[in-house]
């Protein structure tokens, strides 16, 4: 053992610097792994806000939300601040590439300036923020009821859904 022991040492350092690499690389590969289903997750975070800002102003007043506010709630499992750097700055080259997202720099009620990001996609109903206005069919198809109801269509107490006519309108004469 002592007659080998330089040889030893150099084989215990690149045993030691292989399995240093592969936890690295395994590493690596988990956190892109997870790029995707944060990205998600940080969208939808910014749609359900944008959809409670729509649907109730005074309860949500604003319709954004802080990045960094963002980043501690997607992230509040990770730990280690250099790890969730790391994946925070993917997520948020993905996320700032989508062209439903706005970022900006805004003031909050405390008066603190802050980057947000803002949802400027389309915006569907909460379950939590749903009301019995908003409830209603978006297609149009109307529910008569029950017969014999006073509301119904049927008995004439009802116009029924508006109809529009719209007339086209060309640009430029046709020959």
């Amino acid at each position: 053992m002592a007659r080998h022991r330089l040889q030893l040492g150099i084989l215990t350092l690149l045993a030691a610097l292989l399995l240093y690499i592969r936890h690295k690389y395994t590493s690596h590969l988990a956190i892109n792994a997870a790029i995707p289903h944060l990205v998600s997750l940080t969208l939808d975070r910014l749609a359900t806000q944008a959809a409670r800002h729509a649907n109730d102003p005074t309860s949500f007043p604003e319709s954004y939300i802080p990045i960094s506010q963002l980043r501690d709630d997607v992230l509040r499992d990770e730990h280690s601040l250099s790890k969730r750097n790391r994946v925070w700055q993917k997520v948020r080259a993905v996320v700032e590439m989508n062209a439903n997202v706005r970022a900006a720099q805004r003031m909050d009620r405390s008066g603190e300036i802050a980057r947000v990001w803002e949802w400027i996609g389309a915006v569907g109903l909460v379950e939590e923020a749903t009301t019995a206005a908003s409830a209603r069919r978006k297609s149009g198809r109307v529910s008569w009821g029950r017969f014999g109801e006073a509301s119904s269509p049927v008995s004439g107490a009802d116009e029924g859904p508006e109809i529009v006519q719209q007339k086209w309108q060309e640009g430029r004469p046709i020959y």
